[in-house]
């Protein structure tokens, strides 16, 4: 009996030894921040060519003309390239994308509507210019607007209009 009560007392000390278990929490945070663009047309007065004239010289209206601009503000980490891509919604009626149209007669002009950010340097909407505006850092950047539009004999008279979105896409690593 006397053998049991030792070891019983031997394996009460060896409980009392051991250090009971501690707890310590940490808490670890840290934020995301992927890459993005916002795009807004910015300043200037509502695009207009008022009369159109045929001829050798296209209609044109730029930054100094009181136009708006289109800026592109891109954030976040890692941002590897960024683009700003002009288009032409797809409005039916058969009217080719990329062209000033009539909204009830149906027709359209000729020659593509023609757009650049950066001085005289025009491409055609023909239905969409990819590259319209573009960049490699997180940056905030304003473009001017640059507009062209030329008037063959055989257009016919009329009031025109084109409606032109510009959509942002960025790509980085996180």
């Amino acid at each position: 009996m006397k053998k049991y009560v030792l070891l019983g007392v031997i394996a009460l000390v060896m409980l009392l030894a051991v250090p009971a278990a501690m707890a310590a929490d940490i808490v670890v945070s840290g934020n995301v921040e992927q890459p993005a663009i916002d795009v807004s047309i910015v300043g200037g007065a509502s695009p207009s060519f008022g009369n159109l004239i045929t001829g050798a010289a296209c209609n044109e209206v730029t930054p100094a003309d009181g136009m708006p601009s289109v800026k592109a503000v891109v954030t976040g980490a890692g941002v590897t390239s960024w683009a700003v891509t002009a288009s032409t919604p797809d409005i039916g009626h058969s009217v080719p994308m990329g062209r000033m149209y009539t909204a009830g007669a149906g027709q359209w002009l000729t020659d593509y509507f023609q757009l650049g950010s950066t001085t005289y340097s025009y491409s055609d909407l023909d239905p969409a210019i990819s590259n319209f505006m573009t960049g490699t850092i997180a940056e905030t950047r304003t473009d001017g607007l640059y507009m062209k539009q030329c008037i063959e004999t055989t257009d016919l008279n009329g009031a025109y209009s084109i409606t032109v979105s510009f959509t942002g896409m960025v790509a980085g690593t996180t």
